[in-house]
């Protein structure tokens, strides 16, 4: 199972308040972002994980058969999710962002407990600049909004990470195919 593309999504993923539109709790939404993206460019991986949501990413890759899941086996699915994000997507979005030159940021869109951002990230590597679109997907935690996904090219990560590599260990070997799968990844990730 490759859950590399976790996170190549999920920094950007994985790089990277209930109520009202106001202000403050754009900023916060903001702030989340800006505190991922700049935690990961100085390798600060501890404070990036801190505004990452492992559990809700967990819960969204496997969608509906979520709830179905035995408790030890959610807590070892957001552990590995964890290890990848850190393992993998950080590193590649430190990459990224060393070549960072701005962050464009439309309005955030807050609904109850969730917000999405959609960010433009402006590189220029070689000579050449890029911008990438990403909406972020942030949920809010007890102390501050945290990025559950991300959304490139119109597609959740998550969803397509479920779609391409975890609904066909599911059909193949249900739940324990693709616990064994992540438990391969992670064992080959900490090599």
């Amino acid at each position: 199972m490759n859950l590399n593309f976790i996170l190549t999504g999920a920094i950007m993923l994985s790089v990277l308040s209930p109520g009202s539109t106001r202000a403050a709790p754009s900023k916060d939404v903001q702030k989340s972002i800006k505190v991922v993206i700049n935690a990961i460019r100085y390798n600060k991986d501890d404070l990036a994980a801190k505004y990452i949501s492992f559990p809700e990413m967990a819960q969204r890759s496997l969608g509906d058969r979520w709830p179905a899941l035995a408790p030890k086996d959610k807590q070892e699915l957001v552990s590995g999710i964890e290890t990848i994000v850190r393992k993998v997507s950080f590193p590649k979005g430190r990459d990224m962002f060393s070549h960072l030159d701005a962050m464009l940021y439309d309005a955030p869109v807050i609904k109850g407990n969730e917000a999405t951002l959609k960010t433009t990230v402006v590189i220029h590597r070689d000579y050449k600049k890029q911008e990438i679109v990403i909406t972020f997907v942030l949920v809010k935690s007890a102390k501050t909004w945290q990025i559950a996904d991300t959304i490139l090219y119109g597609e959740s990560t998550l969803e397509g990470v479920y779609l391409d590599q975890i609904e066909p260990l599911m059909d193949e070997g249900g739940i324990q195919a693709v616990m064994q799968a992540l438990r391969s990844k992670v064992a080959e990730l900490k090599k």
